[in-house]
């Protein structure tokens, strides 16, 4: 499910709104939702954020928070031309692992993301044993 699509559920839950109702309000129809909920639909997330502002009266650490889940919630990534292209076989090495990636690995993946000590990094791996 993408973070999209947790708030929608979240809000609509808050709200004491059954799937049928939000839709409703949002000018969807109850199983366009019930999709979206799953994570079985994508949707134009932009646009969609626009329609929540407005009617489910967002306040404004909600809708900060629906501005960040939009922000991340996009399913296609473009690369920029000057990637390296040890860069693309790591994203490409994720991207084929994502739907079998256990939360200890994305905790890592996320904690190296954070390092700023290089050497720290070198040493983790070097410890870790990493193939690469």
């Amino acid at each position: 499910m993408s973070p999209g699509a947790l708030f929608l559920k979240t809000a609509r839950s808050s709200r004491n709104l059954y799937q049928k109702e939000i839709a409703h309000l949002l000018g969807l129809n109850a199983s366009t939702i019930a999709c979206i909920e799953s994570g079985h639909k994508n949707v134009d997330w932009k646009k969609l954020e626009l329609v929540m502002i407005e009617k489910l009266q967002l306040n404004e650490s909600e809708r900060l928070q629906l501005a960040d889940a939009v922000s991340h919630s996009d399913h296609k990534f473009r690369l920029s031309l000057k990637t390296p292209h040890d860069k693309f076989y790591i994203v490409n090495e994720i991207f084929n692992q994502l739907d079998t990636m256990s939360q200890k690995q994305v905790d890592l993946i996320k904690l190296c993301l954070r390092l700023e000590d290089i050497h720290l990094l070198e040493h983790v791996l070097k410890l870790g044993g990493y193939p690469y």
